[in-house]
This record gives structure tokens, sequence and C-alpha cells, in this order.
């Protein structure tokens, strides 16, 4: 028995226009929100100064840019502490890989389950939150663990680690992993799932343990997802966020820090000089793509794994 087609009607055309509906309303959120704003970034080329039309600020051409010159060792304190923060997180990227692995080996269903719900939900938890529950720990002022240690005779005195400014980056990293290592395995969580169990029962009877099962299915099987991660990562190294490093900023570890997003955000909204703001946005985005295209590159030419595809 044939089924007749309805003359003038191809399904795959309907199926291809619904789907493009569908997306449509994401594309133009995406669109609103990530390329429009960046008709602001002519700011960096004029003298503008708020409440001034764009369009009636004088044309300055580089001159914003050449302002760098004129703050070197400003820009160079922030460029060294965004380049260290940001490369102690991609040392940290095997952090989630490794949590996937052991919750992925873990034969209880229940206390899997538990497991990770535990370590996903700091991720849920604001900024301002986690800063809070850090000052009710580590503060020199009643914080519980300094209050523990001198009450123990373990130390002398308090020791303020939230205004030390020699353990800012590693203090930092610590929070960030604990934040973030939960949300981001289930990334590997879901990799791991999609690998062939066949391949797991084949090393089975062959008598592979565990650790061997690991080596050789498991790690082969994540690692195009954690090259793809990788390459994101090292493209965002100098976006190490706003949030963080805001709420846990102070007198006392400012030198240690300042990155360039809280940097732009004090020139801008506390200087008011929005043309070199926006020049320093401009360069962090413009380095963002350099670094993700040669990151890409070398990851593609080591792994054979290609975050750009023609096909």
């Amino acid at each position: 028995m044939h089924t007749k087609r309805v003359l003038g009607q191809n399904p795959f055309k309907s199926a291809k226009i619904s789907l493009l509906c569908i997306s449509m309303p994401l594309f133009l959120l995406f669109l609103a929100f990530t390329y429009v704003p960046l008709f602001g970034w002519i700011i960096a080329f004029v003298n503008y100064s708020p409440g001034k039309s764009i369009f009636q600020s004088e044309f300055v051409g580089f001159f914003n840019f050449t302002k760098i010159s004129y703050n070197v060792k400003e820009f160079i304190m922030v460029m060294r502490n965004t380049l260290m923060l940001g490369f102690l997180n991609i040392i940290m990227t095997v952090v989630p890989l490794i949590l996937a692995i052991m919750i992925n080996e873990v034969r209880s269903t229940k206390y899997k389950r538990v497991v990770q719900t535990i370590t996903s939900f700091p991720n849920f938890i604001s900024w301002v939150i986690v800063y809070a529950l850090a000052f009710s720990l580590f503060s020199v002022d009643g914080g519980v663990i300094n209050r523990f240690l001198v009450d123990t005779g373990l130390a002398v005195k308090p020791y303020d680690l939230l205004g030390s400014a020699s353990a800012v980056w590693t203090f930092q990293t610590i929070i960030y992993v604990w934040k973030t290592a939960g949300y981001s395995a289930i990334i590997y969580l879901g990799t791991i799932t999609g690998i062939d169990s066949e391949q797991y029962d084949a090393a089975m009877v062959d008598g592979a343990n565990m650790f061997q099962e690991i080596r050789y299915i498991t790690l082969p099987g994540v690692l195009p997802t954690y090259a793809i991660i990788l390459i994101l990562t090292v493209g965002n190294i100098l976006s190490n966020g706003f949030d963080q490093y805001y709420v846990f900023h102070n007198a006392l570890n400012h030198e240690t820090i300042e990155v360039l997003d809280t940097y732009t955000y004090r020139l801008g909204i506390e200087r008011y000089d929005f043309p070199f703001a926006t020049a320093i946005g401009m360069f962090k985005s413009v380095t963002s793509i350099i670094m993700v295209t040669v990151s890409a590159f070398i990851v593609k030419s080591l792994t054979g794994t290609a975050i750009f595809s023609k096909e």
C-alpha cells in the first residue's frame, strides 16, 4: 500500500520552517544582548562624556587606547592578576573531570545522586552569599575558624585570610573550584553516559580492573569534551569574572585581586572614564578571540578534536 503525497507539500521543508520559527526568539534574544551592544564600541574612538550624544562627541581615533601608556604600572598589575588567576583556573579544569569519573564509579544510585546534588548546589549560590559565608568563617573578628584556632591554642592570633594579599590567588581559586566543579562535572557525566557500555563489558571479560577501564575507555571517551572546554577556558582567560573578585575586594588585597573586569568597572563607573574603559573592554574581547583561535588550532593538532568544523 502506497501513501499518496499531497501535491505542493514538502514535509522536510515544513519541518525546517518549524524549527526555524522555534529557534527565532532565542536567536533574536542572543542578537539583542550580544551583538547590538557592540555598537557602544564607538565610545572608544570619541571623547565621550555622559549625557552627551555619541555622534556629537569629538572623534579622537586611537587616543583612548594609548592611554594605557599613562597607566602602565597599574595596567601591568591588573594583567598580572588576570593572567595568574586565569592560568590557575585553566589548571583546575581537571577537577570537574576527576569528580565526574569518581561519581560515575559509585555503584549506589542513591549515594551517587546525593553526592551529585551536594557538589552541584554551590553553583546556585550567589557570590554575595559566598562572601558572607567566607566572612563568617575566616574574618578576624568572630570568624568561626579563627576563633577555634585561637581558643585551642593552634594559633597565637587570628589570621586575616580575607585581607591577605599573598593568599588571594590560592584562596580565590579554591573558592571558584568549590563553587563550580560539581556543576561542571555534569557535562562530563553526560559524556560518560554516552560511551558504549559494550566496551566496559568487553573490558570486564578481559579481566580489566576499574583503573584500567578508566584509563583505556573513560578518559579517551571524555577527551574530546575536555578539549573543547579547555579551549573555551583558555579563550576566557582574561574574563575571570566580575562578581567574585568585586565582593572579595578590599584595600588590603587590592594589588593582587584587581582583574580586568573589576578594573574596567572602576574606570567607567567610579572614574567616569567611559572611553578608556571601553577601549580596555575591546582589548579584552579581541584578545580572547585570538586566544580561542590559537588554542583551538593547538588542541586540534595535538588531539584531532576541533571546535570549528566544516561539517
